[in-house]
């Protein structure tokens, strides 16, 4: 099932980055719909949240999109339940601590979302959905 909610979660993902660079051209995405608005979220000040959060430069190389730090996320989750990765000792405890750290970003992200940008994306509360049921799994992987 990991796998599965990771390749959903990478999918979901590389969709919201196509919505970011067409935003970027000035497109309109098909999730912005009824004064909900994926594009203006995926490139507001917060859409690069680590560049924000340690005072790096705009041309810093880890001063990336959160979309691709997802996508590497949802790629170790698929990758996690194959060989040779299920040799690592510990890696369900690993699990639920990342997927444990991701839910509580997306916490972050979601007040963010709410409270300070007053708007609602439709990618970005399934990802969130979905980085739960991960979290979920991992719990049940862990037991």
């Amino acid at each position: 099932m990991l796998a599965y909610l990771g390749l959903f979660g990478l999918a979901v993902t590389l969709y919201a980055i196509d919505v970011e660079r067409k935003a970027i051209q000035g497109k309109k995405a098909l999730c912005d719909v009824s004064g909900m608005s994926c594009s203006r979220v995926l490139v507001s000040p917060y859409a690069k949240i680590v560049g924000k959060l340690f005072g790096l430069n705009p041309d810093h190389p880890l001063n990336l999109p959160n979309t691709y730090y997802g996508a590497l996320y949802y790629v170790a989750v698929v990758l996690y339940g194959f060989y040779p990765f299920t040799l690592i000792p510990g890696r369900e405890v690993m699990l639920v601590t990342v997927s444990g750290l991701s839910l509580g970003a997306c916490l972050g992200f979601a007040y963010i979302l709410y409270f300070k940008l007053k708007d609602i994306c439709i990618v970005c509360m399934v990802t969130y959905a979905v980085n739960a049921c991960i979290f979920y799994y991992s719990l049940k992987e862990c037991s």
